[in-house]
């Protein structure tokens, strides 16, 4: 905000549309310059024209290539420390395979029952696994976590990690909450599902499968917001990661259905491949599920920069303030108090 200090004469109603009076001086405002449409439509292109470049100095694409690789070596370790931690608890040991079909069905677009069938079947195998065996799932888990930590670090442009207590505590919760709020939500899904007054009015309303079609894009807007508000090494607004995770929630549901899309009319995987084509096909996913959360990263890392005003070259404004601040200076402004403190 510019401020023009002196006393204006009070006969003058008006001032210039960027101008007004405040007081006993007159201002120029930066909000009312953002009031033009044009200057809207530019400050937006200039918002994704940033994002675009950040994605790609950021080398987002290969980052996603290697944090798929790590997930193909770490999911099960997660998932493994993740259902057992959850069997600890006999009240959510019951909604094990429920939350495991509810990760599939939110997370894998094609050939869910083979998918599911080997995680199911390798996390029952890492679950009969000696203390030694799960001490080094947990270890894979938390270098995969720290992994990612880095790669969101990268986006956010912070060079200092967090030590080991701060990144123990902070994966663990992650860990340990992630299937507990599923569970939770399974839980209360299936009690509330049970009452007869619910059942009758779902079947008279209808509205309930319209909302258990919206459960996967809330569930992973959820997912993703979680994510970039707390792996980062910095604070960031939950404004900001609440619209980032439902930009990459939204962009994740139409991948889901263009993957689909793709693989059932287009790709020849299986032809090449016979059974093991869903390991490619499955890797693919992968590599596009980390481009589609590195995006959102930078969706909510550049969301910043457009609250700062910084999406804008302000050198634009130069050249309209000095003009404004001729004008008051030719008409508003008593002669012998020429002077101009510093803006705010």
């Amino acid at each position: 905000m510019f401020i023009l200090g002196f006393h204006h004469p009070q006969q003058y109603k008006e001032l210039p549309g960027r101008m007004y009076f405040h007081g006993n001086k007159i201002r120029i405002s930066k909000a009312r310059l953002s009031m033009n449409p044009l200057r809207k439509l530019r400050r937006i292109k200039d918002f994704f024209t940033l994002l675009i470049r950040h994605f790609i100095d950021d080398r987002c694409f290969e980052s996603a290539g290697a944090l798929a690789y790590t997930s193909l070596l770490s999911l099960v370790p997660l998932m493994a420390v993740s259902f057992t931690l959850l069997s600890a608890f006999p009240v959510f040991a019951e909604f094990t395979d429920k939350i495991l079909d509810f990760i599939v069905n939110t997370f894998v677009p094609a050939n869910r029952g083979i998918v599911e069938s080997h995680l199911r079947n390798f996390v029952e195998k890492a679950s009969a696994l000696t203390l030694p065996g799960l001490i080094g799932l947990l270890i894979t888990a938390l270098l995969s976590m720290a992994t990612i930590e880095g790669t969101f670090n990268a986006i956010w442009k912070i060079n200092r990690r967090r030590n080991l207590m701060d990144a123990f505590i902070v994966y663990w919760a992650i860990l340990t909450l992630g299937p507990l709020l599923v569970g939770v939500s399974l839980a209360i899904t299936s009690y509330v599902a049970s009452l007869s007054f619910f059942s009758d009015a779902a079947r008279s309303l209808g509205e309930i499968g319209a909302l258990l079609k919206l459960l996967p894009f809330l569930s992973a807007a959820l997912a993703f917001t979680l994510l970039y508000a707390t792996v980062p090494y910095q604070r960031v607004p939950i404004r900001h990661a609440i619209v980032g995770g439902i930009v990459a929630a939204g962009l994740f549901e139409l991948a889901k259905k263009g993957f689909v899309l793709f693989i059932t009319h287009f790709l020849t995987y299986e032809v090449i491949y016979g059974a093991l084509a869903t390991l490619p096909i499955f890797l693919i996913w992968i590599y596009l599920f980390w481009s589609i959360v590195l995006f959102g990263a930078e969706f909510t890392y550049c969301l910043g920069g457009l609250v700062r005003g910084s999406t804008t070259d302000s050198s634009d404004r130069g050249p309209e303030v000095v003009e404004s601040v001729k004008f008051v200076d030719a008409k508003y402004r008593p002669e012998k108090s020429r002077h101009f403190p510093e803006g705010e």
